[in-house]
């Protein structure tokens, strides 16, 4: 057992001198890891690019949680019905006020019900369109997007990607 221990360690400590090697492989380049960061340091426009990439992430993490946050509710006209759906238009709740839907012929309540629905979608779509767009690439529509209506063409242009722009300046140099 003694001996498979000394194995297992000895992997470890060459997994690590590898991962530090292939890292710190560039005399232009230094990646150490501190706590749960990454610090770069030599080449200043692979740090801009790092830092753009920190700055998106955080971004983009701010908004995942803005988007699981969107709770939107519809009340049909007569406000027989209230639905409420979450920022994908799952129905989160249904809630049935009043007494006047106990009047209402079933066709009539179900074509209230998916009316009341259909708007709760839409709201829930404008609702993570807008904090869609903001990061969405330029000529991309947010609520197209969401919709399904973009051809491949507009999510993967034939002419290559939508690049920031600071990795399309490093590429043109």
């Amino acid at each position: 057992m003694e001996g498979i221990g000394r194995v297992k360690q000895g992997a470890r400590a060459y997994r690590r001198r590898t991962v530090a090697l292939a890292l710190n492989a560039s005399p232009h380049l230094a990646i150490s890891v501190e706590g749960k960061g990454i610090v770069m340091s030599g080449d200043s426009r692979l740090e801009q690019m790092f830092e753009q990439y920190q700055r998106q992430h955080s971004m983009l993490t701010d908004l995942h949680q803005k988007m699981k946050e969107i709770s939107v509710t519809a009340t049909s006209p007569r406000r027989e019905v209230e639905i409420t759906v979450n920022h994908g238009g799952s129905v989160t709740d249904i809630a049935f006020t009043g007494s006047a839907y106990k009047r209402m012929a079933p066709k009539e309540l179900a074509e209230v019900i998916m009316r009341t629905l259909e708007d709760a979608k839409d709201k829930a779509a404008d609702e993570s369109a807008r904090l869609l767009e903001p990061v969405m690439p330029n000529g991309m529509n947010a609520r197209d997007l969401l919709a399904g209506r973009l051809g491949i063409e507009q999510l993967a242009p034939a002419d290559g990607p939508r690049l920031p722009q600071i990795v399309r300046e490093e590429l043109q140099r």
